[in-house]
């Protein structure tokens, strides 16, 4: 991971908390890990894309809920797009 663009746990759980739970219940409840059950090179690579900060932390919000959404952490529909 390159150090152009850092996810930190509250922005994973800010795409948690609109869809109903957290970092900390996903992590009691289905053994959730941030660090190996997200793919921080591929969010970061779509977010650098964009140049209008904004536009960047959409795109990031919506990566994280496609790999939460694709692994079975959370359930659709989905709440988060890229600009």
């Amino acid at each position: 991971m390159s150090n152009a663009w850092e996810i930190i746990n509250e922005d994973i759980d800010h795409v948690l908390y609109a869809h109903g739970t957290s970092i900390s219940k996903l992590e009691d409840d289905v053994d959730f890990n941030a660090d190996s059950d997200i793919d921080y090179d591929e969010i970061e690579d779509a977010v650098l894309n964009y140049t209008d900060f904004d536009d960047q932390v959409d795109c990031m919000h919506s990566k994280i809920e496609d790999q939460l959404i694709a692994k079975d952490f959370i359930e659709g529909p989905k709440l988060f797009k890229c600009p």
